[in-house]
């Protein structure tokens, strides 16, 4: 079975806008860290499960994001480090089966994301057992050669 999935828009359209701790929606959690990259101050903001289409055609849908950060004077906000881009992957895992649910990149940038076509994940749950929610599933992302979960 072929699946269809997005990884738009790309990441220069975002480079512009800061981010928070308050981007997420129901069934689209995320979690905030602060860390170190290289020796460098960031904050990595993970998002999985369901993202709204709010961009038709272009974002949405059953997946998961990594960003990468700088920390600006404005507290509780950050904004995209695209000057200093590592290179980033990710594999999110079903759960319930523990079979990948599928992978994105490597890519060097500030910012991974991919997210399954609605329709697709229709087919996959056809296909497939899934969890309840679409935040069950377990996000294993890779920054620079280092591993984490969430």
């Amino acid at each position: 079975m072929s699946y269809k999935f997005t990884e738009l828009p790309p990441e220069g359209l975002a480079e512009a806008f800061p981010c928070t701790a308050l981007m997420h929606w129901p069934e689209y959690d995320t979690k905030v860290i602060d860390t170190k990259v290289n020796g460098r101050d960031v904050v990595i903001q993970l998002w999985k499960g369901f993202c709204p289409s709010y961009m038709p055609g272009l974002v949405g849908g059953f997946g998961a994001e990594v960003g990468i950060y700088y920390k600006s004077w404005q507290p509780k906000m950050w904004w995209p480090d695209h000057q200093h881009k590592k290179e980033i992957s990710f594999t999110l895992i079903n759960p319930v089966t523990n079979e990948v649910f599928f992978t994105a990149g490597p890519e060097h940038a500030w910012w991974l994301h991919k997210w399954m076509t609605v329709e697709s994940y229709m087919e996959y749950k056809k296909n497939t057992k899934i969890p309840t929610s679409p935040t069950e599933y377990i996000l294993k992302y890779v920054i620079d050669g280092k591993e984490s979960v969430w």
